[in-house]
């Protein structure tokens, strides 16, 4: 029997399932003002605690490989470690950095203004009260509380408050405190990790290692086998259950912490520093070559094509791919992950590239934009010709609208930067040899192939028709040099122009990076120090 056809309508949208999107938290607009006034280091994390925070056994281990990690967490501890300073996993740890053993919120009432001028963090953990229990009534504990969180909050710091786990003969009075810190939360507007509420609904009889029944379990102190340690007070850590699925998430007192302050960190790098901040927002082309010799985002191709021959001669053909063999992979060889391995010179003049449309911001009328890449090689005695260009964008050549940088023939090489314009019809190209070419150099270059070196190329007001141009070279972090006050405009066909990448080149390229803007100081400083930063933001399964 056939339906009626406003039938079947109607029966789809009764079976389709609603689809809406979940609200964000109430903390996330308030913390993203917060994040506003913030002038810092991006991708700092620190901590403030009693000896439950001090303690390697939190937050360190999560730099490593933690094992029985769910979908979605391991995605949250990919992203925390491309973000998050690397210092900030085990050496924010001590009393300058606000942890230190037996303290308790007057403490850090007191010092929080030290901790908060020596690191100037992007983000604070706040959990004390441990302590405070024997020795601070309540009212004093919420007022101190209140008062050091809204210094982090003036600084621009953005607040995580956790609750205390539950303390053995202190059940009620921690289970106060507790209630008293979710209020600070939603009375100041930030999130908060319930560890109080996630130990006791995960053992809610028997979360406390100093019970008779823990008496005779093997091990010491901390290897009893329920989320607080024998002594009643810190979270345990057994050896058995240092792992982070749910077996280990309620026999682990430390991984059950490390978890929910992951899940909470990672929540707020997506909901309030955009994933990453705005220069992740930024990319228009990231390539990580950790698995594969292709891009992993990107608006336009993301395969490389292959371009052989001489445009001056008119010989110039363009074919989909590229030589396996000269251009592969080279598994965890990469400043992260994988990187792109060149072995080769292609023959007849050849070269590959990814598109320049889809990638780049290019227009007439102003534009600007931004290349990153890490760079492992010997230019003086891997090299097999005179010039090569590791990066080299343009439609028709280097000098002839192009953007660049290369190791030239000198012996030693010098590395060089350009950004040269399109030529008028029978207009000469400038020598590179000319004092007044558009071009920095740093001369004698001393790389040793096994170190890896961070370039970017960094240009703004290209194509206004204005003397205005700036173009940049970084190499690791530090400004070498700009071509500024010309008029620099590529003229490009955006379909035929390609960002070639590795021409005549000998050694290993990764993390390659296109951006639709300019980059700062502070973010190509940011790019150089964090390597894997943008690893994130490749498509997971």
């Amino acid at each position: 029997m056939t339906l009626p056809r406003v039938f079947v309508l109607s029966l789809t949208a009764l079976l389709l399932p609603s689809i809406t999107r979940a609200a964000d938290p109430d903390w996330v607009e308030p913390m993203k003002k917060v994040h506003a006034r913030f002038s810092g280091p991006r991708g700092t994390f620190a901590q403030f605690g009693d000896s439950i925070t001090v303690t390697m056994a939190f937050w360190a281990p999560l730099a490593y490989e933690p094992k029985g990690l769910d979908e979605a967490t391991a995605k949250a501890l990919k992203r925390v470690k491309a973000y998050q300073q690397a210092d900030c996993w085990n050496k924010w740890k001590g009393s300058a950095h606000g942890s230190e053993g037996g303290m308790t919120i007057r403490w850090a009432h007191d010092n929080v203004e030290k901790w908060l001028k020596k690191l100037n963090p992007e983000v604070v953990l706040v959990m004390f009260g441990t302590n405070d229990l024997v020795q601070l009534d309540e009212k004093e504990y919420v007022a101190k509380t209140r008062e050091v969180v809204k210094r982090c909050l003036d600084n621009g710091s953005v607040v995580i408050l956790s609750t205390i786990p539950p303390r053995s003969g202190q059940l009620d009075k921690a289970g106060k405190f507790a209630g008293a810190v979710k209020g600070l939360g939603k009375e100041l507007n930030v999130p908060v990790v319930d560890y109080f509420a996630e130990v006791l609904k995960r053992r809610p009889d028997d979360w406390d290692g100093a019970l008779p029944k823990f008496k005779d379990a093997p091990g010491g102190e901390y290897e009893v086998p329920t989320p607080i340690a024998r002594d009643g007070v810190h979270p345990s850590n057994p050896k058995k259950y240092q792992t982070y699925d749910e077996e280990g998430l309620s026999h682990n007192g430390y991984v059950l912490r490390n978890y929910l302050v992951l899940r909470a960190y990672d929540e707020v790098i997506g909901k309030v520093l955009d994933g990453g901040g705005d220069l992740a927002k930024a990319v228009s082309f990231y390539a990580s070559f950790d698995e594969e010799v292709r891009g992993d985002v990107g608006g336009g191709g993301l395969t490389l094509r292959t371009r052989s021959g001489f445009p001056d001669k008119g010989t110039v053909t363009f074919e989909e791919g590229f030589n396996s063999k000269v251009f592969r992979i080279a598994k965890n060889k990469g400043v992260s992950g994988g990187a792109l391995e060149v072995s080769d010179v292609l023959p007849n003049n050849g070269r590959v590239f990814f598109p320049v449309k889809g990638h780049l911001a290019y227009k007439k009328g102003g534009w600007g934009g931004a290349v990153s890449v890490w760079c492992n090689t010997d230019p003086n005695t891997l090299l097999k010709t005179k010039f090569c260009d590791p990066i080299q964008i343009t439609q028709k050549g280097a000098s002839n609208g192009g953007i660049w940088f290369d190791f030239n023939d000198a012996r030693p090489r010098d590395l060089r930067h350009g950004s040269f314009p399109a030529l008028a019809e029978a207009e000469k190209p400038m020598s590179e040899d000319d004092p007044k070419a558009p071009m920095v150099r740093l001369p004698k270059i001393d790389w040793k192939a096994g170190d890896w070196h961070h370039v970017v190329l960094s240009w703004k007001n290209f194509d206004s028709g204005k003397p205005d141009a700036v173009s940049a070279l970084y190499i690791d972090g530090q400004l070498i040099g700009e071509v500024k006050d010309r008029a620099i405009a590529m003229g490009w066909d955006a379909e035929k122009a390609g960002v070639y990448v590795g021409v005549n080149y000998i050694g290993l390229l990764d993390e390659l990076a296109l951006f639709n803007r300019a980059l700062t100081a502070a973010e190509v400083k940011e790019l150089q120090a964090k390597p894997g930063l943008l690893s994130s933001l490749k498509k997971t399964p």
